[in-house]
């Protein structure tokens, strides 16, 4: 997962320059492609999270629909459920179990573990129950993290476990005092996530990510398309999917705008093209099906905003390419070619 400067894809299609790094960034401005040893190897994904908190506490920090919460107030959430994960046991490279659809929710769960030293666990609720029972006797996780419509499939798991159920839309959390930045001894090297991918085989197969990997990814991205406080990222990807990891916590990391999607909307094109309209959503992430799906949507023209579509390590079909061209001029595009 871990992407340096050198590892830039050659045969990607870049078809507009990048924008101007913002100064209000944790990241240091990008100087062509600068050195590895530049990006900041002592740190964790939430410390250059609060990083960003203390340059930009006002700004929103999220949006899902007709709701917004700010990068203070999405760190004294987060800050609060670090505080009570650290109650239940939970430290450095501790799995935390989370199964919720995408929401506030789920993003003040992921930083609220990385804060109490955790690795999150992605289980998407719409997983087969022989896969997410597998993945809570594997991990053993202390802590399940879901929502109230949720908690009663998940029970059923839990029998044979020592495992705490918080609902993240219910709790008594969510009450507690403001509280600071927890500091708790974690490193670059510590884990960040746990995930399990689906196999030919019988079992899941298991893959951990350190903090680093993941700033170095993030690194590379921020130097090679730098985004602003102006930016508006769409997270359109289950969050067990590699993609999410830089979908959810690029635009935190950078002072831009994470735009959520309704659950189970992720494949229907006139939601999403309204979303990205009225959200004024910048840079987008999708398969090749789906650019081409957006391509022949009537309405595309409204989503004057976007300014970036990445297509994951698929490759790009020629036809698709030039269709691209010939419809887009000011719209730059990264994607290996065929």
């Amino acid at each position: 997962m871990s992407l340096s400067n050198k590892n830039t894809p050659k045969s990607s299609v870049s078809l507009k320059s990048s924008q101007a790094a913002d100064p209000k960034c944790p990241w240091p401005a990008p100087q062509i492609y600068a050195d590895q040893t530049e990006f900041p190897k002592d740190k964790c994904i939430h410390h250059l999270f609060e990083q960003q908190v203390q340059r930009t506490p006002h700004a929103i920090a999220i949006s899902l629909e007709n709701t917004q919460i700010t990068y203070q107030q999405l760190n004294r959430q987060t800050n609060r459920l670090a505080y009570q994960l650290s109650t239940l046991g939970i430290g450095p490279n501790h799995p935390v179990a989370i199964c919720v659809e995408p929401s506030l929710d789920m993003v003040i769960g992921l930083l609220g573990v990385l804060k109490a030293g955790g690795a999150y666990v992605p289980i998407d609720p719409n997983d087969p129950p022989k896969y997410i029972k597998h993945v809570l006797q594997d991990t053993q996780a202390k802590v399940l993290l879901t929502q109230t419509h949720l908690e009663h499939n998940l029970v059923s798991y839990l029998h044979h476990q020592d495992t705490n159920l918080i609902c993240l839309d219910r709790d008594q959390w969510t009450n507690m005092q403001s509280c600071p930045d927890l500091g708790t001894p974690v490193t670059a090297n510590s884990l960040i996530h746990i995930c399990y991918t689906h196999s030919s085989t019988e079992q899941p197969n298991r893959a951990m990510t350190s903090h680093s990997s993941v700033c170095s990814q993030l690194y590379w991205r921020q130097t090679s398309f730098p985004l602003n406080k102006q930016d508006r990222v769409l997270q359109n990807t289950s969050f067990k999917l590699t993609p999410s990891v830089w979908q959810i916590f690029w635009p935190l990391l950078s002072g831009a705008q994470l735009a959520l999607l309704q659950p189970n909307s992720h494949q229907d094109i006139d939601y999403l093209v309204e979303r990205i309209s009225q959200t004024n959503v910048s840079v987008i992430d999708l398969p090749p099906c789906s650019l081409r799906a957006l391509l022949k949507h009537p309405k595309l023209e409204q989503c004057k905003a976007l300014q970036q579509i990445f297509c994951g390590d698929a490759s790009l079909p020629f036809d698709l390419k030039q269709q691209f061209l010939q419809r887009f001029t000011d719209i730059s595009i990264q994607a290996p070619t065929m």
